[in-house]
C-alpha cells in the first residue's frame, strides 16, 4: 500500500477495518499474507507542498502519527518501507 496517510495507518493500529484499504489489510493478516505498507509519515521532519493557489504550506510530522508508524512496524505479518522506489524489489520478491 502506497502511500498510507496517517488515518489509514492509524486505522490499521488500531484494528479498525471500515474501508475497502483497512479491510484488505485485516483479511490478509488473517490469511498470512505479507502486507507492504508506505507510511506518509515515517520520519520527524517538516514537508513543504505548494498549494494550487500557488502559495507554498509547510506541514511538520506529529509525534501521534509517528508513533503509530513505529506501532505498524511491529504488527504481525506487515513491512513498512519508506520509498515508492522499494516497489520494484518488492514486487520481484514474489514474481515467479
Amino acid at each position: 500500500m502506497c502511500p498510507a496517510t496517517g488515518n489509514t495507518v492509524a486505522k490499521i493500529v488500531n484494528r479498525i477495518a471500515d474501508t475497502l484499504i483497512t479491510n484488505s489489510v485485516a483479511q490478509a493478516a488473517k490469511a498470512n499474507i505479507p502486507i507492504y505498507v508506505m507510511p506518509v509519515d515515517h520520519v520527524e521532519s517538516k514537508q513543504v507542498t505548494t498549494l494550487p493557489s500557488g502559495e507554498r504550506l509547510e506541514l511538520e510530522m506529529r509525534e501521534v502519527d509517528l508513533e503509530n508508524t513505529s506501532k505498524l512496524s511491529k504488527m504481525r505479518g506487515i513491512h513498512v518501507f519508506h520509498s515508492p522506489t522499494e516497489i520494484e524489489g518488492i514486487i520481484k520478491k514474489y514474481s515467479i
